[in-house]
Protein backbone atom coordinates (compact mmCIF):
# COMPACT_ATOMS: atom_id res chain seq x y z
CA UNK A 1 0.00 0.00 0.00
CA UNK A 2 1.29 3.45 -0.84
CA UNK A 3 0.03 6.55 -0.25
CA UNK A 4 1.66 9.66 -1.44
CA UNK A 5 0.99 12.83 -0.14
CA UNK A 6 2.24 16.60 -0.92
CA UNK A 7 2.79 17.28 2.91
CA UNK A 8 5.22 17.14 5.76
CA UNK A 9 4.98 14.58 9.04
CA UNK A 10 5.43 15.27 12.46
CA UNK A 11 6.00 11.58 14.08
CA UNK A 12 6.24 11.85 18.12
CA UNK A 13 5.66 9.61 20.74
CA UNK A 14 4.63 11.12 24.12
CA UNK A 15 4.60 9.96 27.26
CA UNK A 16 1.01 9.10 28.32
CA UNK A 17 1.71 11.39 31.77
CA UNK A 18 1.84 14.94 29.91
CA UNK A 19 -1.02 16.81 31.28
CA UNK A 20 -0.10 20.15 31.48
CA UNK A 21 -0.82 22.72 28.98
CA UNK A 22 2.69 23.12 28.43
CA UNK A 23 3.70 20.07 27.74
CA UNK A 24 1.61 20.25 24.59
CA UNK A 25 2.67 23.83 24.06
CA UNK A 26 5.77 22.44 23.44
CA UNK A 27 5.12 19.56 21.35
CA UNK A 28 3.18 21.04 19.07
CA UNK A 29 5.11 24.82 18.66
CA UNK A 30 7.17 23.20 16.11
CA UNK A 31 4.68 22.07 14.04
CA UNK A 32 2.71 25.42 14.26
CA UNK A 33 5.77 26.81 13.36
CA UNK A 34 6.12 25.06 10.48
CA UNK A 35 3.20 25.61 9.02
CA UNK A 36 2.22 22.06 9.01
CA UNK A 37 -1.28 21.08 8.01
CA UNK A 38 -1.91 18.05 10.15
CA UNK A 39 -0.13 16.92 13.26
CA UNK A 40 -1.08 12.81 13.62
CA UNK A 41 -0.91 11.81 17.17
CA UNK A 42 -2.32 8.98 19.04
CA UNK A 43 -1.96 10.99 22.36
CA UNK A 44 -5.36 11.13 24.02
CA UNK A 45 -4.46 14.83 25.76
CA UNK A 46 -3.52 16.11 22.65
CA UNK A 47 -6.76 14.55 20.43
CA UNK A 48 -8.94 16.06 23.28
CA UNK A 49 -7.80 19.58 22.76
CA UNK A 50 -7.41 19.45 18.84
CA UNK A 51 -10.76 21.73 18.56
CA UNK A 52 -9.08 24.21 20.35
CA UNK A 53 -5.85 24.44 18.42
CA UNK A 54 -6.09 27.19 15.10
CA UNK A 55 -4.58 27.05 12.36
CA UNK A 56 -3.38 23.22 12.62
CA UNK A 57 -5.57 19.99 11.88
CA UNK A 58 -4.29 17.47 15.16
CA UNK A 59 -5.66 13.33 14.58
CA UNK A 60 -4.95 10.18 15.39
CA UNK A 61 -3.78 7.85 12.60
CA UNK A 62 -7.10 6.86 11.14
CA UNK A 63 -8.11 10.27 10.87
CA UNK A 64 -5.28 11.18 8.76
CA UNK A 65 -5.94 8.37 6.52
CA UNK A 66 -9.61 8.93 5.85
CA UNK A 67 -8.73 12.51 5.05
CA UNK A 68 -5.90 11.11 2.57
CA UNK A 69 -8.48 9.02 0.97
CA UNK A 70 -10.25 12.17 0.25
CA UNK A 71 -8.19 13.99 -1.00
CA UNK A 72 -7.79 13.87 -5.24
CA UNK A 73 -5.22 12.40 -6.72
CA UNK A 74 -2.71 14.56 -8.88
Amino acid sequence: MKVCLDTNVFVSRLATHWLCADGIRQVLTPALAAKADVFITGDKDLLDVADEISGLRVTDPRGFWNLAKKRPRK
